[in-house]
């Protein structure tokens, strides 16, 4: 049977909508964040790949993707080679 559970934090891995928003919901500077263009490119890449888990995650960083795809700092994590 599989669990929703973190490895590392016992807490669980599924994370609400809401909660997302709320956390993206912070007021960012705007040089430290993509246009509205990239970020949806951003998040459409990572919803097409395979280690996109539980709707909100990728299982190389953990980071939620919606987060991490805001940054102008960050990219995309695949050892394979970013997707973005």
């Amino acid at each position: 049977m599989t669990t929703n559970v973190c490895k590392g934090c016992s807490g669980n891995v599924i994370i609400k909508k809401e909660e997302v928003d709320r956390i993206l919901s912070k007021h960012l500077p705007d040089n430290l964040i993509v246009s509205d263009e990239v970020y949806k490119n951003r998040l459409e890449a990572c919803q097409d790949c395979p280690s996109f888990v539980y709707g909100t995650t990728c299982s190389y960083s953990g980071c939620l993707v919606e987060y991490r795809a805001k940054f102008t700092s960050k990219n995309c994590p695949n050892p394979a080679g970013a997707k973005w």
